[in-house]
């Protein structure tokens, strides 16, 4: 039977020449000098996987981390290859890959574009030198600034990531990064506040932050400038010039299926009435020697009505209705509980999206789920 959820792929590698002290994700600065056991492991976890993957070909594929431009182009090549060989990759498949400016020149991206990645999200966070040091990068401005200048030469899509919300990050310094982005030929970006996660740095020793009305005012003004250079925010965090949307995310957020292979990768299955939720193993030696799921879990019920809200609503302009009919029956509870925002103002009457105070308060529209 072939599942008629979408699905995607997602390949975590976990290296990093340090650790940002606001970073939460799983990463290693432990980086091998031979990469073949590893690709043999994320390689045994696909085939391992079929009853996961339902006989369907993957839509994107998310190389994350991580910094996983660290690794050798032959890991992210035999893992390309295997997937064509197999016919387990659609013929218009986007493949991204994350990088660090220190990494980001000609050369590597050419090698990188040779084995068949034609997207790259690249972590600027600032182009600010002080803020640069304060999230505790390991770049400089001056690398921002190249790594940029390098992507401009490449015919592959691309996408950066800024941050506002920083230690000592002042409007006129967010308004600046906004606008450096903006001048350049990128069509994508993806523009998060900070937040203080558990088990990281900041968060047992948390930095000077901007107030809530100097973070108010960060936003209302950096999205002044990306309105007036033609940008949309179609998503919470995500903005575009010209459709250049993310393929891979939109799947997340339109409710498609993901398999997560790779240390401390996550997976969403849906199967029936439910999803399927599981992990793998966070440590590198350890995921080599066993790539089964852990932490299995199963959503159902009114927690798969939270889930997919928590999804469906962070698109400004709510879900592609049309195209996920073909693969997501929504309950009558769901249904019933849509109603209920619309009656408060958070939903439009219309269609399944919110409104712009339900898109101000998405917090307030979830919980209604």
């Amino acid at each position: 039977m072939v599942s008629k959820f979408p699905l995607s792929l997602y390949i975590h590698l976990p290296w990093c020449e340090k650790k940002c002290p606001y970073c939460d994700f799983n990463v290693t600065t432990n980086i091998p000098n031979n990469f073949s056991n590893f690709s043999k492991a994320l390689i045994s976890d696909i085939e391992a996987s079929s009853e996961w993957i339902q006989n369907r070909k993957f839509s994107s594929i998310y190389f994350g981390g991580g910094t996983p431009s660290l690794a050798d182009p032959s890991l992210h090549e035999s893992i390309i290859k295997w997937l064509t060989k197999n016919h387990l990759a659609q013929s218009d498949i986007e493949i991204t890959l994350e990088c660090n400016p220190k990494e980001t020149n000609l050369q590597n991206l050419n090698r990188f574009m040779d084995i068949g990645i034609n997207r790259f999200s690249l972590g600027i966070q600032s182009f600010d030198e002080g803020v640069l040091k304060d999230l505790g990068r390991n770049h400089t401005y001056k690398e921002s600034y190249k790594a940029i200048e390098e992507l401009e030469k490449i015919s592959s899509r691309k996408t950066i990531d800024l941050m506002y919300g920083c230690p000592n990050q002042t409007l006129e310094k967010a308004a600046k990064d906004i606008e450096v982005f903006s001048k350049s030929n990128i069509k994508h970006l993806s523009y998060y506040q900070l937040t203080l996660e558990p088990n990281t740095v900041f968060y047992s020793k948390s930095p000077k932050l901007p107030s809530e009305d100097e973070i108010e005012a960060i936003e209302s003004a950096c999205k002044d400038i990306l309105n007036n250079k033609l940008f949309s925010q179609y998503e919470v965090s995500s903005w575009s010039r010209g459709n250049d949307l993310s393929t891979h995310n939109l799947n997340y957020w339109n409710y498609g299926d993901y398999l997560g292979i790779g240390p401390g990768s996550h997976s969403k299955i849906s199967i029936e009435e439910k999803s399927i939720r599981f992990t793998k193993l966070k440590k590198v030696s350890s995921y080599i020697e066993d790539q089964a799921p852990k932490l299995m879990q199963s959503i159902e019920g009114d927690e798969l009505d939270m889930d997919i809200a928590m999804n469906f609503f962070r698109l400004k302009n709510g879900p592609d209705v049309e195209k996920i009919e073909r693969y997501l029956q929504l309950s009558n509870e769901f249904l019933n509980k849509c109603k209920n925002a619309q009656k408060e103002g958070l939903l439009l009457r219309d269609k399944l999206a919110p409104t712009q105070k339900g898109f101000n308060y998405l917090n307030e529209l979830i919980a209604l789920f």
